[in-house]
């Protein structure tokens, strides 16, 4: 079976490394992958690496609407997939709006976060619930996002599928090293990363060391709120890396201050890597690390932040209780075999519920 997945570009992201690790991984199907804008990562680098094909539209903007409605026209028409899989915004709307030109092809969305601004915009929630109705399909990242999708699709084409990651790539030896790492796309502001830097000023006393890693256009405006809050020398942004089990088996602690998300799957390399998780209390987190694998505080609430990062560091046995509890829990719902298994099954569905 053949999938044709359609996203903007191959950075360093969680929806980028989920579509990467079910493309070299199932055995079920074969993955072509068209990009709206070209992106040098480790990523497309390991897919191509891998023979996994890689069309790259070269758009100068993911927003340019008939370049980027022709070039998936055209890649659909050559290729001739059995299953066309968009994800993220915008190719959730072009994809949408192709469907009717190629009725007898299942199209498949993936929604893989809780939220974005469109929803908010009373114009555009028309368009919005529009987009979801012309898919035969639309994966779910969690019941959280399933649950925020309702307030304006309550279709019946919606699956919550778990993702999942390669755990024998986070898994191994721990030598602790530093205190916090915080792993996370920098291209906005949902992954709380100035949450984390304002908890970490209110404890600057403590001497609490962190490790950034990601990048993005954000990331020049966090060095520059470090800086001010006094944080220069302790926390340090490393840009995207290619080996973040490394840093998360160096680690502590692991932080994850997002203000929304779908079903982080940075939370999971933690969990295989025995790293303590402390995240927000929001989206599809408390699905993924329940209160006995993890400490979870209040979404921007910096201060609640700020106690959760002591006291995980002052207590050594709560440490090792969380690791123990969350690496149990990895293993039995979010590894990449059962993450690729589930969605194999998803599109068997499809395609059996289009002949």
């Amino acid at each position: 079976m053949k999938i044709l997945q359609i996203i903007n570009n191959l950075d360093v992201g969680g929806a980028e490394a989920l579509l990467s690790s079910y493309a070299l991984n199932s055995s079920e199907t074969t993955s072509v992958i068209l990009t709206l804008v070209s992106s040098d990562s480790w990523i497309r680098s390991g897919l191509e690496n891998s023979g996994v094909k890689v069309i790259d539209m070269e758009l100068p903007s993911k927003y340019r609407f008939i370049g980027a409605m022709l070039g998936i026209a055209r890649a659909i028409i050559s290729e001739k997939p059995d299953i066309v899989h968009a994800h993220l915004f915008p190719p959730q709307y072009y994809v949408a709006f192709l469907r009717p030109f190629f009725r007898k092809i299942p199209f498949v969305f993936s929604e893989h976060s809780t939220s974005n601004r469109r929803r908010g915009i009373s114009l555009l929630r028309p368009l919005e619930a529009l987009s979801y109705r012309l898919y035969d399909g639309v994966i779910v990242i969690s019941e959280a996002a399933r649950k925020k999708l309702a307030m304006i699709h309550a279709g019946d084409n919606c699956t919550v599928v778990y993702g999942g990651t390669d755990e024998k790539r986070f898994s191994g030896p721990r030598k602790e090293e530093f205190d916090f790492v915080l792993v996370a796309s920098l291209r906005g502001r949902e992954k709380g990363v100035d949450i984390f830097l304002e908890a970490l000023s209110i404890i600057k006393d403590k001497g609490y060391s962190a490790v950034v890693l990601g990048d993005g256009v954000m990331r020049s405006e966090l060095v520059e709120l470090r800086d001010r809050l006094g944080l220069s020398n302790a926390v340090d942004f490393r840009g995207n890396v290619d080996n973040v089990g490394e840093y998360l088996r160096r680690a502590r602690a692991f932080v994850l201050p997002s203000r929304w998300e779908g079903l982080p799957v940075s939370i999971m390399e933690a969990m295989f890597a025995g790293t303590p998780v402390v995240a927000s209390r929001t989206g599809g987190i408390p699905e993924v690390v329940p209160d006995d694998c993890a400490l979870l505080f209040e979404p921007e609430d910096s201060e609640d932040l700020s106690k959760a990062l002591v006291k995980v560091i002052d207590d050594n046995g709560l440490r090792l209780h969380l690791a123990d509890n969350a690496r149990k829990r990895a293993g039995r719902l979010f590894t990449l075999a059962a993450y690729t298994s589930r969605i194999d099954s998803f599109y068997k569905g499809m395609n059996r519920t289009r002949k």
